[in-house]
């Protein structure tokens, strides 16, 4: 089996909200808040394509449901920058305890063992996060792998209809 590794970019976007019932010193709060999310393309986008996906991931963040919260929407939230970068080409990236692919039809074992060769390609970069303390150091690639190392923890992979309808596969852990 041969890996296939695609660019994987993280799409950063930045809004501020505007709380006119919040008064310091007569003075309106404001507040700027971020989230970031990473994904895997099978070609590179086009600068319109990632265009296209800063406004979907925007508009996603401003209609999602925060338990009790009002939406960013219903808060007036507005959106300040955004940020677009290629993090790495790669066959596996990163999500909340997970690990997720663009689904190419491998079977099982050859997604495990895709996943394998990609946390064995990582392990140093892990090594560093947890033991470089400090600044990050130029040269030194840190990776997180959220407890990927443990082969006992692998979960999956998952094909939901959720999954299917992006595309992907994901491994938890």
């Amino acid at each position: 089996m041969r890996e296939r590794w695609y660019p994987i970019y993280t799409f950063t976007i930045w809004w501020e909200i505007t709380n006119p019932m919040t008064k310091y010193d007569n003075e309106t709060r404001h507040t700027v808040e971020q989230s970031t999310i990473a994904k895997q393309f099978h070609v590179p986008p086009t600068p319109e394509e990632l265009e296209a996906y800063v406004r979907k991931f925007w508009i996603e963040m401003l209609m999602a449901e925060r338990g009790s919260l009002p939406t960013l929407a219903d808060r007036g939230a507005v959106l300040v920058g955004y940020a677009v970068e290629v993090r790495e080409i790669e066959a596996w990236y990163g999500g909340w305890f997970q690990h997720v692919s663009l689904n190419t039809h491998l079977s099982d074992k050859e997604l495990f063992e895709s996943f394998r060769q990609f946390v064995d390609r990582k392990r140093e970069a892990d090594f560093n996060l947890r033991v470089l303390r400090g600044p990050r150091q130029e040269g030194v690639e840190y990776y997180c792998l959220m407890g990927a190392e443990d082969r006992w923890r692998w979960k999956g992979p998952c094909r939901c209809e959720h999954c299917q309808a992006q595309g992907v596969v994901r491994i938890d852990h």
